[in-house]
């Protein structure tokens, strides 16, 4: 099952909205629209997962997951090959609303479920290794994107990576997912009760978390804090490309960064099971502001490293920690439900990201004024955050 999220994740995360950024500009040359028109596709996606996460606890948990994921596998391919043919930026806009959704359908709402089901230990570990698919993906196909576009053009390397999308991502999703291990006579990992026993978690309800203040101010800190991680991830080709670099350098910082995340998510998940979930989301949240600030000034190869390396630990809090967030300061009895909550929040902020940062790039010619207010916002509410997570580690028992 990790397999399997590691697959998905990288064919359709990776592809659909960690490369986002490579067709940027060449789209723009070619068609006439601005950087801040081009990405509001960028904001579309995050609305979608936005709205699947949020909805996940009402409405797409009483639904057969595995039917869902299949239908959406075959929809996302779908449009990701038709963005080849659009013209017009209202086409853009219409197949991202639904890839939006079909995109979410299949990512970390789904995989965040499943995993829980299959793993009772070790499950931030197993959460970062299936999300760094992710990562996985966007390097490879930051890489790829950048030289098929210098040598064959945006409209054929939508259609080659919405082919690689359906050989890889289709048959992992058809034919491997499995919801629970019971659906095949296992047991979830770490279970050592009887084979039969249901394990049931215990903990707090969705409803009964949003009546504490602190579920309130973690909302509003993960509002901006997914502001601040999504703009610094789809932002990193452009701003290469400000700063003087090519386009095949700036997509292989890119790419270089992608691996980086794959690597962080791993490293994420291991430092919350070892060290506990608030610092390791502490050390996450200082690299976030590490990077921010050599994005600013990343005009050498060893700040441009150093900004690799940071943003990849800094944005992997985007979707290692809310899982283990919620799980540790509310239980496992609504986690998944709660998570997406942590997650549609900040899918909010992410989404409307990408779109202020351009529109600060055509006012400015550059991304520095965007990401100074990006640190202020990291060390501020960063830090707040990880307070609440120290203290509140493991309360949910006397407060059930």
């Amino acid at each position: 099952m990790v397999a399997a999220g590691v697959i998905t994740s990288a064919a359709a995360v990776g592809l659909v909205g960690n490369c986002y950024s490579l067709f940027l500009v060449p789209v723009c040359e070619e068609l006439g629209f601005t950087r801040s028109q081009m990405s509001a596709n960028q904001t579309i996606l995050g609305i979608g997962m936005m709205l699947v996460s949020l909805l996940w606890g009402p409405v797409f948990s009483k639904l057969r997951l595995k039917r869902v994921m299949c239908i959406s596998a075959v929809v996302t391919c779908a449009c990701y090959f038709l963005y080849a043919f659009a013209g017009h930026i209202a086409v853009f806009y219409a197949l991202s609303m639904v890839l939006a959704l079909s995109t979410a359908l299949l990512s970390w709402s789904p995989f965040t479920v499943i995993i829980g089901n299959w793993f009772n230990e070790k499950r931030g570990l197993a959460i970062g290794v299936t999300f760094m698919g992710s990562g996985v993906g966007g390097m490879i196909f930051n890489a790829l994107g950048g030289v098929l576009i210098n040598s064959v053009g945006w409209r054929q390397t939508f259609m080659i990576f919405a082919v690689i999308m359906a050989l890889t991502m289709l048959p992992t999703v058809l034919f491997v997912v499995k919801i629970k291990p019971e659906d095949v006579g296992l047991q979830p990992y770490g279970n050592h009760s009887d084979p039969g026993t249901p394990v049931s978690g215990e903990g707090m309800t969705l409803a009964k978390s949003l009546k504490g203040s602190q579920m309130y101010l973690l909302l509003g800190c993960f509002l901006f804090l997914g502001f601040c991680m999504n703009s610094m991830n789809l932002t990193t080709a452009p701003n290469m490309r400000a700063l003087g670099y090519s386009a095949v350098y700036s997509a292989n910082v890119a790419s270089a960064y992608m691996a980086s995340l794959a690597v962080a998510k791993i490293a994420l998940g291991a430092m919350c099971d070892r060290l506990g979930v608030w610092r390791g989301c502490g050390i996450s949240l200082i690299a976030l502001l590490i990077a921010s600030v050599c994005a600013m000034f990343a005009r050498n190869i060893a700040v441009v490293a150093l900004f690799v390396v940071a943003n990849g630990l800094g944005t992997a809090f985007g979707s290692v920690a809310y899982p283990l967030i919620s799980r540790d300061l509310y239980g496992e009895r609504d986690q998944a439900a709660i998570s997406g909550v942590f997650t549609s929040i900040a899918s909010l902020g992410g989404a409307v990201g990408p779109t202020i940062c351009g529109m600060v790039y055509d006012m400015t010619g550059a991304y520095t004024p965007a990401y100074v207010v990006m640190a202020a916002i990291t060390v501020v509410l960063g830090s707040l955050v990880v307070v609440m997570l120290a203290r509140g580690s493991g309360k949910w028992r006397t407060q059930n």
